[in-house]
């Protein structure tokens, strides 16, 4: 099962793999211990020769400890994308420094030809040894590997290379080895010391800094206490079409308290091409993950509301009073308030409010308007855009027949048709609409079902607390009212409800949707990072949303 599949591109790499070095790759290293080592290879040497006493510098050992980092700042210079997965990403850093822990020790040779050779151990004598690197080049290579048993992927360490140059070694001011010349000397290079920087374990810092980051990916399903978007490895297993990128499907299954989605299985979901221009990444969201959201936010109770008189705009339209001359037997509770009840219910033979699909549909929008101007008669267009803007439909048959009722000549039908006509999302909703006579002995009820259609409309990044989300409103098409039951006799069959709810229950519930659709739908992301959400693409197509973006670190 996958909800939705990922795409990165070389400049989404490039830019997680920019910041996984600059500021979590490069804090990790700073904080690194570097390898004790001996300085071998030093010959005896002479520290001083007056022609009658001869001083030599005989066994001696040094001992570099505790080396560590300092002034280590690393600039990120690329990654390439090598094949079967597999990335070396490189840097380098200018002028810091590695200082260590020199300890020696040594003998002291001292030969006169009056008493011959005298030895005297020296040491060991602590000094600050601070060899400087002008430059040093990096690269590391890590590649992707599957946990079968996690269902998850790791970076795992391959290999790296560091190559420092302009390196200066001077050896600590009061060491014995400022006497020799020869090994030592002028600017030669330590070529051990240098050797043990270049050589340094990149593994564990690699694979410390980067794999947290893939395993913050789950958390970011955390929609709400209850809700949780869960994001592990899809059908579609990591692959990396043309060594251009790289793609992944993601489960993404929705729980509300640990219990699934009933829904229908989601059809099978593309996964997209890697971007190749300025884009960072393509998410492809199924139409699942929307109606998921919406039966969870019904099994919350988020959609059910009561309303009395003082919960809305004209507290008189839930008054019996107002309905007298309409409704004839409301006369025996005059002067009586009513409770409105809105109740989504379950679809038949099954455990869900809604039902969710991809379609043509046909809108009346600003950019409809613009082509349509252009296309019509000053009288029609004007005529359209005064009784129909903003107007959504499902089938061409209602969109001709409001044409028609606004005496449209059908010459113009079909260029109406083809502007107007976009791929939506049509939501179709299931509700229970039941009033309650507030009498003193009695509570009459008269019960509405109705069926409700939307369009989803809107279509946004945003972010619903700590989660990344896409955002969608809903315009209504079309509601019918249909009488349930009613205690009250003479209850008009469709006049009643359809003049109640529009005043009454629709203004709350188009809320209750808004407030779903601005939640929105979870979508999976790296810990620190988030996404542009003025930049982002977002197109409907068969079955699924095209969300086209670019992503930002963080900021502080």
């Amino acid at each position: 099962m996958q909800t939705l599949t990922v795409a990165i591109g070389p400049k989404g790499i490039d830019f997680f793999t920019q910041h996984y070095v600059k500021d979590v790759l490069a804090n990790d290293l700073k904080g690194m211990n570097f390898p004790d080592h001996d300085v071998p290879g030093i010959a005896d040497f002479e520290i001083d020769n007056t022609g009658s006493t001869v001083v030599t510098c005989e066994k001696l050992d040094v001992k570099l400890s505790d080396g560590k980092l300092r002034g280590f700042e690393p600039a990120y210079q690329g990654v390439k994308q090598q094949g079967n997965g597999t990335f070396t990403l490189t840097y380098d850093a200018k002028d810091f420094s590695v200082p260590y822990k020199w300890t020696e020790t040594w003998t002291k040779d001292t030969f006169t030809v009056r008493t011959g050779h005298h030895h005297e151990p020296q040491g060991p004598n602590p000094f600050d040894y601070k060899p400087s690197i002008g430059k040093l080049e990096t690269s590391v290579t890590v590649s992707f590997t599957y946990d079968s048993g996690r269902n998850t992927y790791d970076i795992t360490y391959q290999k790296s290379t560091a190559t420092p140059s302009d390196s200066k070694t001077d050896p600590p001011g009061d060491s014995v080895i400022q006497h020799e010349k020869k090994f030592w000397g002028g600017q030669h290079l330590n070529t051990d010391a240098v050797a043990a920087i270049g050589g340094v374990e990149f593994a564990k810092p690699v694979e410390k800094a980067i794999n947290p980051m893939l395993a913050s990916i789950p958390a970011s399903g955390k929609l709400t206490d209850d809700i949780t978007f869960n994001f592990a490895v899809g059908d579609s297993k990591l692959t990396f079409p043309g060594d251009n990128g790289l793609t992944i499907g993601v489960t993404g299954e929705v729980t509300y308290k640990g219990t699934p989605y009933p829904g229908p299985q989601p059809a099978a979901l593309p996964v997209p091409t890697p971007p190749t221009d300025d884009h960072h990444l393509e998410v492809y969201v199924s139409e699942y993950t929307v109606g998921a959201l919406h039966w969870a936010y019904w099994k919350a109770g988020k959609l059910d509301f009561t309303l009395t008189p003082k919960d809305i705009p004209d507290p008189d339209s839930l008054k019996v009073d107002t309905y007298l001359t309409l409704v004839p037997a409301f006369k025996p509770y005059k002067g009586c308030t009513m409770t409105a009840r809105v109740t989504p219910l379950s679809l038949p033979h099954q455990d869900i409010p809604q039902t969710y699909a991809f379609a043509q549909v046909y809108e009346f929008t600003a950019e409809t308007e613009k082509i349509l101007q252009q296309q019509l008669p000053s009288d029609v267009y004007n005529k359209v855009l005064k009784h129909m803007d903003g107007n959504a439909y499902t089938t061409v048959s209602d969109l001709t027949t409001d044409l028609s009722d606004l005496k449209v000549s059908q010459e113009y039908y079909a260029a109406i048709e083809k502007a107007t006509a976009v791929m939506g999302m049509v939501v179709t909703q299931n509700l229970e609409f039941t009033l309650t006579i507030e009498a003193d002995d009695e509570k009459p009820k008269i019960v509405f079902d109705l069926l409700r259609t939307d369009i989803l409309r809107d279509l946004k990044l945003g972010a619903a607390g700590n989660v990344q989300t896409m955002q969608y409103s809903f315009h209504k098409v079309m509601f019918q009212a249909t009488l349930k039951s009613s205690d009250v006799p003479h209850i008009d069959q469709t006049t009643f409800g359809t003049t109640v709810w529009p005043i009454v229950g629709e203004p709350h519930y188009d809320k209750v949707l808004e407030d779903l659709g601005s939640k929105g739908v979870a979508l999976p992301i790296v810990q620190d990072f988030t996404f542009l959400f003025d930049q982002a693409v977002l197109s409907i197509q068969e079955h699924y949303v095209s969300v086209l973006a670019d992503v930002r670190y963080k900021t502080v």
